[in-house]
């Protein structure tokens, strides 16, 4: 009987951004592959607040922008990858009184003042 025993490094495949809204929740995931399996661990994570030992950080309530690392290990290597989690501007709401072509303009001259990242609703009542 003939065995072989092979062992193969961890690689670590993690998106490179994720964008929430403030106050939203996100799931970060790692995909690992390696033989032996893997230990995964995520940095910086409280043991306290979620899991970090596997291939998903669930962040429940988004209030900042941060980086956070994956971390792969087993007998052949240590690696790590890391992701910003960037945090959108919540969208305005403004109201105004205002005649429909007035409202037209004035939605033109605020959307290109808030950027590509960000949504604006305007409630216009009418006279």
């Amino acid at each position: 009987m003939i065995s072989h025993s092979f062992s193969v490094a961890p690689r670590i495949n993690l998106q490179d951004k994720h964008h929430v809204n403030r106050g939203q929740a996100v799931s970060l995931l790692c995909r690992v592959e390696g033989y032996p399996p893997p230990t995964i661990t995520w940095t910086p994570c409280n043991p306290q607040e979620r899991a970090c030992d596997n291939s998903f950080l669930n962040i429940s309530n988004v209030q900042m922008s941060a980086e956070y690392t994956c971390i792969a290990e087993n007998s052949l290597k240590k690696t790590s990858a890391s992701t910003s989690l960037g945090k959108l501007a919540q969208a305005a709401l403004y109201i105004c009184t205002c005649s429909y072509y007035l409202a037209e303009l004035s939605m033109m001259k605020r959307s290109a003042l808030i950027g590509s990242q960000s949504s604006m609703t305007f409630l216009c009542r009418l006279p």
